[in-house]
């Protein structure tokens, strides 16, 4: 689902962004995402956002901002609700 974009690999988890063409594509591919990971939680990143739990991927969190989709998987000993907010301020 995430065919291009960056990925950056931190001591407590991967962070990654994916811009799409519009904001209407990104919303499409966050509604696929939201099915493939159901939300465990709530996070406050965005324009939508929710935390999972994966088998493979550990703890994640997955955003919507704009034409953005973003998040954090394997994340270790932090929380990945507040490490995709303080990214997605960083997101035009």
């Amino acid at each position: 689902m995430l065919k291009r974009g960056y990925l950056a690999q931190y001591t407590h988890g991967k962070a990654f962004v994916v811009t799409e063409s519009s904001p209407e594509e990104a919303a499409a591919l966050f509604k696929k995402l939201r099915e493939r990971f159901p939300p465990a939680g709530d996070a406050k990143a965005g324009d939508e956002a929710y935390t999972a739990a994966d088998r493979y991927l550990g703890n994640i969190a997955l955003f919507r901002k704009g034409a953005h989709v973003a998040g954090w998987t394997n994340v270790k000993e932090a929380d990945p609700g507040a490490l995709s907010s303080a990214l997605a301020a960083k997101l035009p």
